[in-house]
């Protein structure tokens, strides 16, 4: 019972530093103008300048989170990320100039993008199947919320304080918030070793590498882990192919009519072309040595690639090159 009241603060927890984080967002799509127009002296088309440099934080960040795949203290992670989103919003009270404002837009766009990313995961962490749709939910309802809030906030703020101590009091809500359950996320990150070890080799896939953080994580969650014997065939050329592996440890053959086209080890993936194709198995892997494999099941393969156009493209190009090399070789 106690564990079950643990893993429900610490997804609350998580719930509402993303809730916080998007109300910020919501207040800065109006204090971009503030900024722009008050504090920066530009005319109405520097808005968008503005906002395009917080955006292009935002992007930075995204990108920049493609490192937490894997790592086991995301809690961390995820509350730096948070602090640096708000102090650097905070921090535009008392920028001294226009460059150093902007300086600071990038590097708050930075941090709500990792915030945004790192609280996906966390999540997809933290939430099983059961429950995980339903978490999302709520999640997407209360960000909807707390962007329209954010932005109704900032006008009511600035008539109390002005304008430049809005932006501190806007920036510096946010580590308020995380001084009340900062603690609760970081103790209650519950990634282990051995899924951790997971997420890397998944991660080391070229096909499976462009996926987000969240979806990696999704995906670790359901993988089936397996083992075969020397000699023993994990799939026979012909069959209706129902998963994707990655070898996990040995080495795997795979032969293509009889003859041995090529050689699989450690953080290699075989039986995407029957996946991708809709098609039998068109060739058979055979375990070289005691092998040990991580497998992923059609749906959440295909449901996973689907949702990146670059993992798409890599998947299709290599299905095309092992099937030329196969008909070539065998």
């Amino acid at each position: 019972m106690r564990g079950c009241l643990t893993w429900f603060f610490v997804l609350l927890a998580v719930v509402l530093i993303a809730t916080w984080a998007t109300f910020l967002v919501g207040s800065m799509d109006i204090l971009y103008a503030v900024l722009a127009i008050e504090l920066m002296g530009l005319d109405g088309g520097g808005v968008g300048f503005v906002g395009a440099l917080g955006g292009v934080g935002a992007i930075l960040g995204s990108i920049a989170g493609l490192v937490l795949v894997g790592r086991e203290r995301l809690g961390i992670v995820l509350t730096a990320s948070a602090v640096m989103f708000g102090a650097s919003i905070a921090a535009i009270a008392v920028a001294p100039g226009p460059v150093a404002a902007a300086s600071l837009l990038v590097l708050a766009g930075i941090g709500s993008g990792l915030t945004y990313v790192g609280a996906q995961t966390l999540i997809q962490r933290l939430a099983g199947d059961d429950v995980m749709s339903r978490v999302f939910g709520v999640l997407q309802g209360l960000m909807m919320g707390a962007t329209a809030l954010g932005a109704l906030a900032v006008p009511i703020v600035i008539g109390l304080v002005g304008n430049r101590i809005t932006f501190a009091v806007a920036g510096l809500s946010v580590p308020i918030v995380l001084a009340l359950v900062g603690r609760a996320i970081i103790t209650g990150d519950r990634l282990d070793a051995g899924r951790a070890a997971e997420l890397r080799l998944l991660r080391g896939v070229p096909m499976l590498g462009p996926l987000s953080g969240p979806v990696l994580e999704r995906l670790a969650g359901g993988i089936v882990h397996s083992r075969h014997p020397a000699g023993a065939a994990v799939i026979r050329e012909g069959d209706v192919g129902d998963r994707f592996y990655v070898v996990e440890s040995g080495e795997v053959d795979v032969s293509v009519n009889g003859t041995v086209v090529r050689r699989l080890g450690r953080g290699d993936g075989f039986g995407e072309i029957a996946l991708v194709r809709a098609m039998p198995r068109t060739a058979t892997v055979t375990a070289v040595s005691d092998v040990g494999l991580i497998g992923i099941d059609r749906g959440p393969f295909a449901e996973a690639l689907g949702g990146q156009h670059r993992s798409r493209t890599i998947a299709a190009v290599l299905v095309d090159d092992r099937l030329a090399a196969d008909i070539s070789r065998s």
